[in-house]
């Protein structure tokens, strides 16, 4: 099945757009899974960043701490199982 959402929230993550990402993945079908995914991303497109480009790895770095939040508090709060996570990644 198609996801539109989950798509343009995958190219906002590698554009460095974090308004535009998490407006994206509050429409998707996968909230937890591209949350994972996101803050993992974030974290490889930081490494490939030039030293003379801060501000680029500072957005790579705010996508990867956001994104880490949201996963880690829809987990706490109970809204999906650690079961559930599995079957998620498993869709992406």
């Amino acid at each position: 099945m198609s996801d539109p959402a989950r798509e343009l929230f995958l190219w906002s993550i590698f554009a460095g757009d974090l308004h535009m990402a998490e407006m994206f993945w509050k429409a998707t079908h996968h909230p937890l899974a591209l949350a994972l995914i996101a803050s993992g991303l974030a974290r490889e497109c930081r490494s490939f960043v030039s030293i003379d480009e801060s501000d680029v790895e500072e957005n790579f770095t705010r996508i990867e701490e956001v994104f880490v939040d949201y996963s880690v508090l829809m987990l706490s709060k109970g809204t999906i199982s650690f079961e559930c996570c599995k079957v998620h990644l498993a869709l992406c």
